[in-house]
């Protein structure tokens, strides 16, 4: 008898809120349905436009860490320079102390 109850009780509800769906006005349906579009379409501008930036920075920014990686790459390879030439002119002078 319950369930009987709960089945008609269930169905009941389900009927209600069908009609109350369908009184909704097709004409307010199509000013809903294009409002949502343009809303959408701006929205996805606005998040391409944001996208486009994002990129343009991280591109901007990976450039400025390879230039800054490179210089110190070229700096460490400076003064490796500088110690091997400097470890070179004292092998050499003392190389000349040893035959005099």
């Amino acid at each position: 008898m319950r369930q009987l109850i709960l089945c008609l009780f269930t169905l009941i509800n389900s009927c209600l809120f069908v009609a109350a769906q369908d009184s909704i006005p097709a004409i307010k349906h199509d000013t809903i349905a294009t409002t949502f579009l343009q809303d959408d379409s701006i929205t996805k501008k606005q998040s391409l436009d944001q996208m486009s930036k994002n990129l343009d920075r991280m591109v901007a920014d990976i450039s400025t860490r390879e230039k800054k990686a490179k210089r110190d790459a070229m700096i460490r390879i400076g003064i490796g320079v500088f110690f091997m030439a400097v470890l070179a002119f004292g092998l050499i002078r003392k190389r000349k102390q040893k035959s005099k």
